[in-house]
């Protein structure tokens, strides 16, 4: 069973969350916001969908205040550029003059000390080329990816 990627990007008043992943980890990481937005009480969602048509989805606050759960940390949760950003950076610097790999990223952005999974490289190189700010070429089977 092959996986989609997908992307969110939620602003929850500044305190903004980006995920980028498979559909399915986007979802559950979407679904845990929402809960967590009506644990803390008033909260409002806004879909967007492909064509960039926007709707409110309706929400219910409970009448009865129950005691907060106690929620688990993630050690994994990181704040700060995301993945896509950080390469755009590597780009701005000129590392995409020649041809690379996402394996050639992923060494680049982890001596940075930014390590990312191949799995979210991969992902922010679609977008970014989707995008326009990059190219990529198939040379001996591997995906390269180098300026426009």
């Amino acid at each position: 069973m092959m996986s989609t990627e997908a992307r969110i990007l939620m602003d929850l008043a500044t305190g903004q969350i980006e995920v980028e992943g498979t559909e399915a980890f986007v979802s559950a990481q979407f679904a845990q916001a929402i809960q967590m937005m009506k644990e803390l009480g008033t909260w409002k969602v806004s879909v967007v969908d492909k064509t960039g048509n926007c709707r409110d989805e309706p929400h219910a606050e409970s009448s009865e205040k129950s005691e907060p759960k106690k929620r688990k940390r993630s050690t994994s949760r990181r704040s700060g550029p995301s993945c896509g950003s950080r390469i755009l950076t590597l780009k701005d610097e000129g590392f995409f003059d020649e041809q690379r790999s996402t394996s050639d990223v992923k060494a680049k952005l982890q001596e940075k000390a930014t390590p990312y999974q191949s799995n979210q490289i991969a992902a922010a190189m679609k977008t970014i080329t989707e995008n326009g700010h990059l190219r990529r070429v198939k040379d001996d089977g591997v995906w390269q990816y180098i300026k426009p």
